[in-house]
């Protein structure tokens, strides 16, 4: 990870050992010098054709330093997905994703985040897929 330039960063978001969870794979380009973050998004979960994984084509955020001892890293994403409806009704719905993650530079952390009126909170947050 480098200061000056662009970087790819993939992280998990959840616990990987909790049977049935969802998994929050995040997919970013962050920018240091402007503190932007863009990307996409999958989220899984393990439990059938019931719980359906969620694409979420393009997120976008915002990450600060917070300056104070050691190096953290407050991060905020938010994005727009389509939703398919449940049969036998034809058509989509688009549905809001929103996350926040306090992360140390090397991507691990704790999170939050939110969709298709689920929230899932405080949650392991490491990097690699």
């Amino acid at each position: 990870m480098s200061a000056a330039g662009v970087y790819l960063v993939r992280v998990c978001v959840g616990d990987p050992n909790m049977d049935g969870g969802p998994l929050l794979h995040l997919h970013l380009l962050v920018s240091p010098s402007s503190g932007t973050l863009s990307g996409n998004a999958v989220i899984t979960q393990a439990l059938g054709p019931q719980y359906p994984s969620y694409e979420i084509p393009e997120i976008h955020g915002n990450m600060h330093h917070t300056g104070l001892g050691k190096d953290t890293q407050l991060v905020s994403l938010r994005g727009t997905y389509a939703i398919a409806a449940l049969p036998p009704a034809i058509g989509l719905s688009l549905a809001q994703f929103s996350a926040s993650l306090v992360v140390d530079e090397g991507w691990t952390g704790r999170g939050t985040y939110s969709y298709a009126g689920h929230v899932i909170a405080d949650i392991p947050v490491t990097p690699g897929d």
